[in-house]
């Protein structure tokens, strides 16, 4: 996951029944960008991944 990434997601993204987590959109935080959501850097950055156990206790 990117920095971005990893910053924008909020608690609608994790879905701890299947234990899974969306990606579907990104933070901006750098001076050329605007702070705020915005979407990802591509299409295909749009997925929903695995959450590991560590990561479902840790939450």
């Amino acid at each position: 996951m990117r920095f971005g990434e990893i910053v924008g997601l909020t608690r609608n993204d994790f879905d701890f029944v299947n234990n899974t987590i969306k990606i579907n959109k990104t933070w901006g935080y750098a001076k050329r960008h605007t702070e705020g959501f915005g979407p990802t850097k591509n299409e295909q950055s749009i997925r929903t991944i695995i959450m590991d156990g560590k990561t479902h206790g840790s939450l």
